[in-house]
């Protein structure tokens, strides 16, 4: 820019500064600066509220994250123990039926492979299968309960037939008369002594074991004689087989090596 256009410019500058403080000093800004202030107080004041408002919304938002976060990370916390506790469960129920299963009266020369109970429609399914060497024939017990044979294997499950299935035929004697006969199911829902000759003896509440016959280990128990059925004019007499274990509830059972 020439420097005859500065001249004035400058000259400009410093008479506004005169000006303004000239005004100032006499007081004749004061009235503008009120009504300036008038004009933006409401407005300072809304803006200022808006922003405190702002600031408790962010701040609650950011304290409602973090409580949100830390109940995450107790729920979290939760499941762990809880399946913590299940684990620990799971196993003292394992060890007390191991311990039951060493401690039921039978020879020391068995092996037991522990299996846990999947389901029971009409079989009951255990999660020990191939891949564990069960092969089919197998027989299942529960301390020297019997619970019956091995009829199918998958490289992870095996399925057992019950005593109570129509296709269970167990060679058994009574423990107190000696009484011998046939246990078989019926419509999968009791099992039934049966072949037991007339001139046998059966007596109500004798316990019925198996006599090492058609694949199954010797003196394993089945259950006790309930009601006895007898006719003259048959040469057979039965009775019903009372079972000494509920098959739906099983959790822990064990198969005979």
């Amino acid at each position: 820019m020439p420097r005859k256009q500065l001249l004035p410019l400058f000259l400009f500058f410093i008479f506004i500064t005169l000006f303004v403080i000239l005004t100032e000093n006499a007081g004749l800004l004061k009235p503008l600066r009120v009504l300036a202030e008038k004009i933006t107080l409401p407005l300072r004041g809304g803006i200022f509220q808006t922003w405190q408002g702002g600031r408790q919304t962010f701040q609650a938002l950011i304290s409602w994250r973090t409580n949100e976060q830390k109940i995450v990370k107790l729920e979290k916390e939760v499941k762990t123990l809880q399946n913590q506790t299940l684990q620990m469960g799971l196993l003292a129920e394992e060890n007390k039926a191991l311990r039951q299963q060493l401690e039921a009266p039978l020879p020391a020369s068995y092996q037991f492979l522990p299996a846990k109970t999947l389901g029971l429609v009409r079989y009951l399914v255990i999660d020990k299968g191939e891949k564990d060497k069960v092969q089919v024939g197998a027989t299942v017990i529960s301390e020297n309960i019997l619970l019956g044979k091995v009829t199918a294997v998958t490289p992870q499950t095996s399925q057992v037939l019950l005593p109570i299935d129509p296709d269970s035929k167990i060679p058994v004697r009574t423990f107190k008369t000696g009484a011998r006969g046939l246990v078989v199911g019926e419509f999968g829902t009791k099992a039934v002594l049966t072949k037991v000759l007339q001139s046998e003896i059966l007596e109500t509440g004798d316990l019925v074991v198996t006599t090492g016959e058609g694949g199954y280990a010797r003196d394993l128990l089945l259950g006790k004689i309930g009601k006895i059925s007898k006719n003259e004019v048959d040469p057979f007499q039965k009775a019903g087989v009372e079972s000494l274990l509920d098959f739906a509830k099983l959790e822990n059972v064990f198969l005979l090596k």
